[in-house]
């Protein structure tokens, strides 16, 4: 379980991009409009992007 904040305008967290992949969605576009995260005041798009990324590739360090 991963509550690490993503977006904290949507209190999207690393949980939330994992379940949006696992329903299929299969790109950064398409977990943003799943989850809403950067939709607001964008401030943590270009994080939440880097982090959807690697959710999409298996490649995020899980501490």
């Amino acid at each position: 379980m991963n509550n690490n904040r993503v977006c904290g305008c949507f209190n999207v967290t690393v949980d939330d991009i994992i379940k949006a992949k696992s329903k299929g969605c299969k790109s950064v576009k398409e977990i943003i409009n799943e989850t809403q995260a950067t939709k607001a005041c964008g401030r943590c798009k270009l994080s939440a992007e880097l982090t959807i990324l690697k959710v999409l590739l298996n490649r995020l360090y899980i501490k």
